[in-house]
């Protein structure tokens, strides 16, 4: 009625005022009407009644779950009995909270290898696996470890180097990923094959789809299946980009740094960004005296250029940041399929090999001695397809790129664990199922990842502040050190063991000459040979450095077994001719080897015993072999006319007996059999040695041969060049 007034009061015209009481009358009937339509104090009385009831009704069988609800979780739990219904809320409450397991590392790892047997051997087992571990979880309360999207290795610093480390947890988690990640790929392959055949379900219904596709445009955010030819493109898109801006950032501060910039025929013009956020627009000319070159150096705060192609990008980011974890995973996993085919189908598995020579310009931060000379051919394969992904990783400057960044240097930690799982393996089968070449093949693969690794985190250091790939660089360094001790110990011991073990040529008390005196022993023709064949190995396969450490010390400890050998042996006369010919052998042979080891001219004719133990050691060893012929094999009339006449009338009149004591006393001794050894003047090399230590080089050693060129007054460069003109 309110609304009816206030119509009649609104309304100006006495026309329709008079036409719209004419329509609508007001009469005791229609307000009869109104009013009765209006419920009384019963009804409402009655409403109010029907919702108390139904609010009890609801109570009643709210409580009636609650304790059915309360007799399910004491039948499941039996630690504790549950008395009423507020317990149990709050039972539940805290169930739902995550609890750290109490299972040992142990038995969790067993759990956890047992499922990457079944899922690696066993065909389409994943979708039981994917239910097994649902209902363990939900039924079970077992939570398993989580590994957040997105997010990097965080450590914390060690309280101590010598601290005992337990990598029980790092282990429970790389098995976890492991499991996860293949379980995570057969999901996205499902998912994605589901799509396409809804796509293709009926031709009739092709041309519709088509055209509402293409009359949407696809929204930002929306995430896009890429494939791994698509992430190369735009790797190598954002690559030439990267190239482009560090040439005119390079360009930039060369401009701005130039001498030349304030000659009066240079113009200066652009837009420059102060690290503020002003823009700076400055134009110098020639003929313009307002604006001088110096103020426009004269910046308080730095200038830095800013690019925008980045933009572009952004509408990618997302699917590339998902589809590049996927993408590495599954080249990882061909690759490491096709290589264990290959080791199963073969009887004596010999690893292929490829050089690095040709592989990419990036190894220009790793110096020429360090450098892996040839690894693995599946390992070379990963890394190179990481390699040309990583230049999206590289060019996260802002939000737009950081998960890509993060889903980049996850992948590359799982393939890290992935390879050192199987070059362990690998390593373990030397020398039952494999050769020894093998082992080196490892272990240069090894550094070789390990070297990658870390370019990755250094080149990444310029928008990271923290180290991205501490636990891989860990992982493979501890790797290397094993693997160089195993190849030295191995060596070692088949010196010890088996080359050196000849009951024919080691017959010491056998009153028959060996082969009439004429040779020396079987045992020391085989170390030459063995020496000979582990050169050449270390020498093509190895970094040139660690190839020169592993040798030296094989070397050094082979020596050592033959030095304390010999001097336990007691021949007869006629085996003494025996002892001469191989000890004589073994010092030739040394020093045929030890122009390899020594990498300068000092090394090899001032060892000393701090700077350089090891081949201190050797020529030890050596002079020790020298005493132990010139003991043995003497004859003993010579030895009893040097004790009837005395020592000192015997030696020359500038001998000393410091000259006994000089580690290089026994090349002296073999200096009337190698010519190279023969020296114009003390403390110096002929030229002829000089070059030999030169070639003798596992690599190109540049400052050895400048010295090479440069030995008595440029000798070798007057005989090359006579020999040209000749």
């Amino acid at each position: 009625m309110d609304s009816m007034y206030k119509m009649h009061l609104d309304i100006d015209n006495q026309d329709l005022e008079m036409e719209w009481r004419g329509k609508y009358s007001l009469d005791s009937s229609n307000l009869d009407c109104l009013f009765n339509s209006v419920p009384g104090d019963v009804e409402f009385q009655q409403i109010l009644s029907d919702i108390d009831e139904k609010i009890k009704k609801n109570s009643i069988s709210m409580e009636h779950c609650l304790k059915d609800l309360q007799s399910e979780v004491n039948e499941m739990c039996t630690d504790e009995l549950l008395q009423n219904t507020t317990g149990c809320l709050q039972w539940l409450n805290n169930f739902s909270s995550l609890k750290p397991s109490s299972t040992p590392n142990g038995e969790l790892i067993e759990f956890l290898k047992t499922l990457q047997s079944l899922l690696k051997n066993e065909q389409n087992q994943e979708e039981m696996v994917v239910h097994f571990l649902l209902d363990l979880s939900s039924q079970c309360g077992v939570s398993f470890p989580c590994t957040p999207s997105g997010t990097s290795f965080d450590f914390t610093p060690r309280a101590s180097l010598h601290a005992i480390e337990d990598d029980s947890s790092m282990d429970v988690q790389s098995l976890w990923d492991d499991v996860r990640l293949h379980l995570r790929r057969f999901l996205f392959k499902a998912d994605t094959l589901h799509i396409v055949n809804t796509g293709k379900s009926s031709k009739k219904h092709r041309g519709a789809v088509h055209a509402l596709g293409s009359q949407e445009n696809p929204p930002k955010g929306k995430n896009f299946c890429l494939t791994l030819y698509q992430l190369r493109c735009l790797s190598q898109l954002t690559k030439l980009f990267l190239l482009l801006e560090e040439k005119i950032e390079e360009l930039f501060v060369e401009i701005l740094l130039l001498p030349c910039f304030t000659e009066k025929n240079k113009k200066v013009q652009g837009v420059l960004k102060k690290a503020s956020g002003e823009l700076l627009i400055g134009e110098a000319r020639a003929n313009e005296t307002s604006v001088l070159p110096e103020q426009l150096l004269q910046v308080k705060e730095p200038i830095s250029l800013e690019f925008s192609w980045r933009n572009a990008f952004k509408n990618l980011s997302s699917s590339m940041g998902h589809c590049i974890s996927i993408a590495i995973e599954d080249f990882l996993t061909k690759i490491l399929q096709h290589e264990q085919k290959e080791q199963s189908s073969a009887a004596s598995y010999s690893m292929s090999l490829v050089n690095t020579q040709q592989m990419k310009e990036s190894w220009g931060a790793v110096h020429q001695e360090e450098r892996p000379k040839r690894i693995v051919k599946f390992c070379s394969d990963i890394m190179e397809e990481l390699d040309t992904l990583l230049p999206l990783a590289l060019a996260c400057r802002d939000d737009s790129f950081q998960e890509i960044r993060a889903n980049f240097v996850e992948a590359c930690c799982k393939v890290a664990t992935a390879v050192l799982a199987r070059l362990e393996e690998r390593s373990r089968e030397v020398p039952s199922k494999a050769p020894l070449q093998n082992l080196h093949a490892v272990l240069s693969t090894a550094v070789y990842i390990f070297q990658n690794f870390i370019m990755y985190d250094i080149l990444m250091r310029k928008t990271s502040k923290k180290p991205l790939f501490l636990v891989p660089v860990q992982q493979y360094q501890e790797f290397i050190n094993v693997l160089q001790f195993q190849v030295i110990n191995y060596c070692v011991r088949v010196c010890a063991t088996c080359i050196l073990q000849d009951a024919e040529s080691h017959h010491w008390d056998d009153y028959k000459a060996f082969y009439e005196g004429e040779r020396c022993s079987f045992s020391v023709q085989m170390w030459h040979y063995f020496c000979c064949a582990l050169h050449h190995d270390l020498w093509t396969i190895q970094p040139p450095k660690l190839a020169q450490e592993i040798l030296t010390e094989v070397l050094e400890k082979s020596l050592a077994v033959l030095s304390c050998r010999y001097s336990q042996a007691q021949p007869t006369y006629k085996r003494t001719p025996q002892i001469r010919f191989d000890i004589a052998a073994i010092l030739m042979s040394t020093e045929n080897i030890l122009w390899s080891v020594c990498s300068s001219v000092r090394e090899f004719l001032n060892p000393h015993k701090d700077r350089d133990p090891k081949i201190y050691k050797i020529h030890n060893q050596c002079n020790n072999l020298l005493a132990v012929l010139a003991i043995l094999t003497a004859p003993l009339k010579n030895l009893y006319e040097s004790f009837k006449n005395g020592f000192v009338e015997q030696f020359p009149p500038d001998f000393s007996k410091a000259n006994i004591n000089h580690p290089l006393y026994w090349l002296s001794c073999l200096a009337s059999f190698c010519p190279s050894l023969k020296t114009p003047s003390a403390g110096e090399m002929a030229a002829q040695g000089q070059l030999k230590l030169l070639l003798s080089q596992p690599c190109c050693n540049w400052n050895l041969l400048l010295e090479t060129l440069l030995h008595r007054d440029c000798l070798l460069v007057k005989i090359l060049l006579k020999s040209s003109t000749a």
